[in-house]
């Protein structure tokens, strides 16, 4: 074998293997459904008090999600992340993730050392949908980073 081809194998090798390398890495974290990029620690059902005049009750009306802050994280910043990804996989970017229900409005309130997010669904068949939805999604937000 030649000086040449030597350089020339070894060089398709080297490319070869990274090209597994990468791929690997890619497969081995996988890609979830809602806010890649921020550490979901815990999901609610979303309840207010619906009020009748001669009583109130509690109703389901979508989610709330604990997530952790980050230096720079904002209330506003997070609220436009979040909006965009539910419009994200309502186009269906994601056809696994599925999408919440069509209109979902979110609120982001600081709390502590992170921040609720509230999704909030127009009627009880959305929120229950939704709040299976999120659940699913922080389930798997803690399955990928165990």
């Amino acid at each position: 074998m030649t000086k040449r081809n030597m350089i020339l194998t070894s060089i398709l090798a080297v490319a070869l293997s990274g090209g597994v390398v990468s791929s690997a890495s890619a497969a081995a974290t996988p890609k979830r459904c809602l806010l890649n990029d921020y550490s979901m620690l815990s999901v609610a059902p979303l309840r207010m008090d619906e009020n009748y005049g001669l009583g109130s009750y509690s109703a389901l009306k979508g989610a709330q999600m604990y997530i952790a802050a980050k230096p720079g994280l904002t209330a506003e910043w997070l609220t436009l992340q979040v909006q965009r990804e539910i419009a994200r996989l309502q186009a269906g970017a994601d056809p696994l993730c599925g999408a919440p229900s069509a209109k979902v409005k979110v609120s982001v309130v600081s709390a502590g050392g992170g921040f609720w997010v509230y999704l909030q669904a127009p009627d009880a068949k959305s929120a229950e949908s939704l709040f299976r939805w999120t659940k699913a999604n922080v389930a798997q937000a803690s399955s990928v980073t165990q």
